[in-house]
């Protein structure tokens, strides 16, 4: 009954949010699993090497920022099946894109305590965590070209 009554007193602005977010996390699911990365890896420039400067963020919109972590969060838990993270970045990422709000997405790599390689992505708008907040910093990091708004 929680869920119903929140879907009710949701905002019709939030649902359509929301429903956009799900959409996003799907396409980029199928981009990842089906479409080979050398078709699409394009679309986020030259990854710079780690001697290079991050480029400084052209627009930064927090507030807008925040409200797509949000949705983007309640979009996941209320899917049928799991995001992981690089869907949720990647869809996060394009809407910011379509708000004008550029982004920075960044995958990063590190070894667990079996010495397995694990990969993690994340996404921030300036300093604001949008997708794939974690507290280690210990990820050698891929990060790629800011998409400007």
């Amino acid at each position: 009954m929680t869920k119903l009554r929140t879907l009710i007193t949701t905002p019709i602005a939030d649902l359509a949010l929301a429903g956009e977010a799900a959409a996003m996390m799907l396409a980029a699911m199928v981009l990842v699993r089906l479409v080979p990365l050398r078709r699409w890896q394009r679309q986020f420039g030259t990854v710079p090497g780690p001697d290079a400067a991050v480029p400084a963020v052209s627009v930064v919109d927090t507030a807008q920022a925040r409200r797509i972590a949000r949705i983007i969060q309640q979009a996941e838990r209320n899917l049928p099946f799991m995001v992981l993270c690089l869907p949720q970045a990647l869809a996060g990422r394009w809407m910011l894109s379509r708000r004008g709000t550029a982004s920075q997405l960044t995958i990063g790599t590190r070894r667990d305590a079996s010495g397995a390689i694990e990969f993690h992505a994340w996404l921030k708008c300036g300093e604001t965590w949008v997708t794939g907040y974690h507290e280690n910093t210990d990820f050698g990091i891929f990060r790629l070209p800011e998409q400007r708004g």
